[in-house]
C-alpha cells in the first residue's frame, strides 16, 4: 500500500483522531492567543498537544500505512506528551524557585498569588533570589505564608541557591513595549534601539548598570497590550 500524500483528503479515521486531539486539548480548533489571555489556559493547551489538524493529518501516514495503526501509534505518542511536559515544567519551576526537588503545589500557589496581586513574572523571580520579593506584593501576608513553605525546601547553602536561580531567571526579556520602540525607530531608519535591545536580551542573566529601565514592565496604560501568535 502506498503512503497517502500529505496533501490528500483526510480519511474518516484521520479526522476522528484529529477530533479526539482537539477534545483532549479542550478547544474547538487552532486559535491565536492574545498577550492578555490566560497563562494557565495556554499551558494547558501546550500540555495536551496544541491542536493543528492539517499537520496531524499530514503526519499520520508517517506512522504507518494502515490508518488504524497510524492512529493508534500517534495516540500513544500524544498520551505520553502530557506527562513529559508536566515533568519538565515542574523541574523548571523548581530551578526558578531555588528548591532541590519539584513541588507542584508550591509553584502553582505562587503563580496564583502573583496573578491575583498583579506581580510581574520576570521581576518576581529575580527579586526572590535577591530576598526582596515581598516588596512586590501590595498585600504581603499571603506571600509571607508561601515563603515560609519554600524556606523549608531550600538547600542549606542559600547563597549558592540564589546564584543558581539567577542563571535560569533572566533580568531582561524582550518586553512588548521595548520591541515596539525598536520597531518604530527601525521603520524610520534608526537602528540604534534595535541593536541595543538585541544586545541586552542576548545576555539576559547578568544585571548591568544603566539598564534598569529594561528590567521593568511597561508603564501602566489605558488598555492592555494585545499581540497574537502570528506576529
Amino acid at each position: 500500500m502506498s503512503r497517502a500524500a500529505a496533501g490528500s483528503p483526510a480519511s474518516p479515521v484521520q479526522r476522528a483522531w484529529s477530533a479526539r486531539v482537539i477534545r483532549v486539548a479542550g478547544c474547538s480548533g487552532p486559535r491565536t492567543r492574545s498577550s492578555t489571555g490566560s497563562r494557565s489556559a495556554s499551558r494547558s493547551r501546550a500540555a495536551t498537544g496544541f491542536p493543528a489538524s492539517p499537520l496531524q493529518e499530514a503526519l499520520l501516514p508517517l506512522f504507518d500505512d494502515n490508518s488504524d495503526a497510524a492512529v493508534e501509534a500517534a495516540t500513544e505518542v500524544l498520551n505520553g506528551f502530557t506527562a513529559a511536559y508536566e515533568r519538565h515544567w515542574a523541574e523548571g519551576m523548581a530551578a526558578k524557585l531555588g528548591i532541590a526537588a519539584p513541588d507542584r503545589d508550591l509553584a502553582e500557589d505562587v503563580l496564583k498569588l502573583m496573578r491575583l496581586q498583579k506581580v510581574d513574572f520576570t521581576r518576581f523571580f529575580r527579586a526572590l533570589s535577591a530576598g526582596t520579593a515581598r516588596t512586590l506584593f501590595t498585600e504581603p501576608e499571603p506571600f509571607d505564608a508561601w515563603a515560609a513553605r519554600r524556606e523549608v525546601l531550600l538547600p542549606a547553602d542559600h547563597t549558592a541557591a540564589a546564584a543558581a536561580m539567577d542563571q535560569v531567571n533572566p533580568a531582561y526579556i524582550p518586553r512588548n513595549h521595548r520591541v515596539e520602540e525598536a520597531l518604530a525607530a527601525a521603520t524610520e531608519g534608526e537602528m540604534g534601539p534595535f541593536h541595543r535591545l538585541v544586545d541586552i536580551v542576548a545576555r539576559p542573566f547578568g544585571e548591568r548598570p544603566g539598564l534598569e529601565d529594561y528590567a521593568g514592565p511597561a508603564p501602566l496604560g489605558p488598555a492592555p497590550y494585545v499581540t497574537y501568535c502570528g506576529t
